[in-house]
């Protein structure tokens, strides 16, 4: 059996998007659809290339996929979150894959490097929020949707989590076992 992790459910078309590991054909992200005949249908692969998957994000009008691609560490057994080297991909509605930008999750301390690094779209979908892990310091960047236009946002040097709200507004930083929720403009200021 396949281990499935990181479902996001798109309710326009009802499916489910998941990232999948099994043994023998290593990682993939699938789709399924919940309804109508087609739930009867087996899954349907998107990615071509077997590696490690995870933090997988569906655009609010459901068009494009991100998610998180690892790299060749898997060959050494190396899990997704203990690994250093990420694709920030997406899949458009044409179903090509495509690497908007690569990041980093090197921290300093163990503690940090239990979870994969976060990744969430602004409300039009044009842009994304993901973290990286540099060392001691999480930041929190922005990158356009083609893959130009990469930001620093926020720096937190004590965060081990950072993510964006759907409507972009708030923001949620879990620093060390304390978690905020603060808004956008205020965040970074604690």
């Amino acid at each position: 059996g396949a281990f499935e992790s990181s479902p996001v459910y798109d309710p326009a078309t009802r499916t489910v998007y998941y990232a999948s590991w099994a043994d023998d054909s290593l990682g993939a992200v699938w789709s399924q659809v919940l309804s109508g005949a087609a739930r009867r249908a087996p899954p349907t692969r998107l990615t071509a290339k077997p590696v490690q998957y995870g933090s997988l994000r569906l655009s609010q009008d459901g068009r494009t996929l991100a998610y998180l691609r690892g790299g060749d560490d898997v060959h050494r057994g190396v899990d997704l979150a203990d690994q250093t080297d990420f694709g920030l991909m997406v899949l458009g509605p044409d179903r090509n894959e495509r690497e908007v930008t690569t990041l980093e999750w090197k921290p300093s301390y163990p503690h940090a490097s239990r979870r994969p690094p976060a990744i969430s779209f602004s409300p039009d979908g044009s842009t994304l929020f993901f973290t990286e892990m540099v060392r001691d310091t999480m930041f929190l960047r922005s990158v356009r949707s083609d893959g130009f236009d990469r930001r620093t946002l926020y720096a937190f040097p004590h965060a081990v989590r950072a993510v964006m709200s759907p409507d972009g507004r708030w923001m949620a930083v879990q620093e060390y076992l304390r978690s905020y929720v603060v808004p956008v403009a205020f965040a970074g200021k604690m």
